[in-house]
């Protein structure tokens, strides 16, 4: 009988083969792979207590910002990047906000204050084992308890405003987002899998987002600038010559914006736009209808987070030629 060993991706594995039999008559196979446990991720980012913001002084800032020396321009991305900067900056001004730590490794009840705690704690520990006196290890068993304490505290804080929100709430994300979290951490998987572009097999979060990248960029590309357009024949005499957006189209559109979708690359959300959306709506306006009449649309809205979703076949292929 022959043992095999199978893998997904051939180039993790360094070596293999066969050892001489160790207790039995059995000859163990073994196989050497480079991989090595990914280190937590952690990233920063910025949130707003809306719930603190100063609404009127900020409608009030950007009513009073003179918006001709913005669009003195004409090139449509300048405006449009200048434009969100300004919003970014008024809101950091009028909105309360700090910078948090994101670890993903995190369980969701873990705050600052409980890290500061567990850092305490684990250098008490290295002092205690390096002196081993029993005032330092007093010290240490004293907050070790109160790490734990705090722990079970937040814990509990945490699941009564789930409970509270799944009870008092019609929202269904609100109920899907915890499904995802539990399923998320029940399966212990929060690896990027391998995947094969152009032969080229890849395992590392920045290959494999690249290669996606490279694939849906190249089925946009037209390459046939000497091809003539077809004769597309008229089937009405109505011309529609110019599109012009009012003010109060466009503000009607934010105040109706979804508040619980994801930010942009840009940082600015829907909560943002909705919050401005009287005094903000002016020079979005301006912008909208300069790009139309020029036909222009900014590069900076053209950025996006995206996450490619495979639904049919399991496979690790970019690249799906059967159809």
């Amino acid at each position: 009988m022959i043992d095999l060993i199978f893998v997904l991706n051939p180039n993790i594995v360094r070596s293999s083969g066969v050892l001489d039999p160790i207790c039995s008559d059995h000859c163990p196979v073994f196989v050497n792979i480079k991989e090595k446990l990914p280190n937590p991720v952690s990233y920063k980012r910025k949130v707003y207590q809306y719930s603190l913001a100063n609404h009127e002084g900020l409608n009030r800032s950007i009513r009073n910002t003179n918006w001709d020396v913005l669009f003195s321009s004409s090139n449509v991305d300048i405006i449009a990047e200048e434009l969100g900067n300004l919003l970014s900056r008024k809101c950091d001004i009028f909105i309360p906000n700090k910078v948090i730590t994101i670890k993903t490794r995190d369980t969701p009840w873990m705050n600052s204050h409980i890290h500061r705690l567990i850092r305490r704690r684990n250098r008490q520990h290295k002092k205690a084992k390096r002196r081993n006196l029993e005032n330092d290890w007093a010290k240490f068993r004293c907050l070790r308890n109160k790490v734990t304490s705090e722990v079970r505290k937040a814990k509990k804080e945490h699941n009564t405003k789930l409970d509270d929100q799944l009870t008092n709430t019609n929202n269904s994300k609100i109920w899907w987002r915890l499904v995802k979290h539990y399923l998320k951490n029940k399966g212990g998987q929060n690896t990027f899998p391998s995947v094969n572009y152009n032969d080229v097999i890849t395992d590392d979060p920045e290959s494999t987002a690249n290669a996606f990248n490279n694939y849906f960029t190249s089925q946009s590309k037209v390459d046939d600038p000497d091809k003539e357009l077809p004769d597309i024949p008229s089937y009405t005499n109505h011309v529609l010559e110019n599109i012009e957006l009012t003010v109060n189209e466009v503000q009607d559109v934010l105040l109706s914006l979804d508040t619980s979708k994801a930010t942009g690359p840009d940082g600015i959300g829907n909560k943002v736009l909705k919050l401005t959306a009287s005094s903000i709506s002016l020079p979005l306006t301006k912008l909208f209808n300069m790009s139309l009449k020029s036909s222009i649309f900014p590069n900076i809205w053209k950025e996006a987070s995206i996450i490619p979703i495979h639904k049919k076949v399991q496979s690790m292929n970019v690249v799906i030629t059967d159809q």
